[in-house]
């Protein structure tokens, strides 16, 4: 038996044909809806794609050469700018809790 040849098969492919022909779309063209991007959002798509671009600045040695100091016993610490710092807000309180051993 080769499946073109069933009967049911017939029936229902007939029945495709007839549905699509009566439901074929139009020839016209769809309306699409258009979107408008402000100079503003243009700017910050700019801007945010030129960010992207930037790469991780590379610490990695000034960490090494301060793991030296540390290590060699030489790394200082102003106390009052830490102070000042601190103070300021520009050290979060749980780096300083951390610090303080709490």
């Amino acid at each position: 038996m080769k499946i073109y040849e069933n009967e049911e098969l017939k029936r229902l492919l007939r029945i495709y044909l007839s549905r699509e022909a009566r439901e074929k779309p139009s020839l016209q063209p769809k309306s699409y809806d258009k979107v408008e991007i402000s100079k503003e959002g243009e700017t910050l798509a700019r801007i945010f794609t030129a960010m992207s671009n930037i790469g991780e600045p590379d610490i990695q040695e000034k960490l090494d050469a301060i793991k030296r100091e540390i290590e060699e016993g030489r790394y200082n610490i102003a106390e009052r700018v830490l102070a000042e710092r601190m103070l300021s807000g520009d050290i979060p309180e749980d780096i300083i809790k951390i610090w303080l051993g709490e």
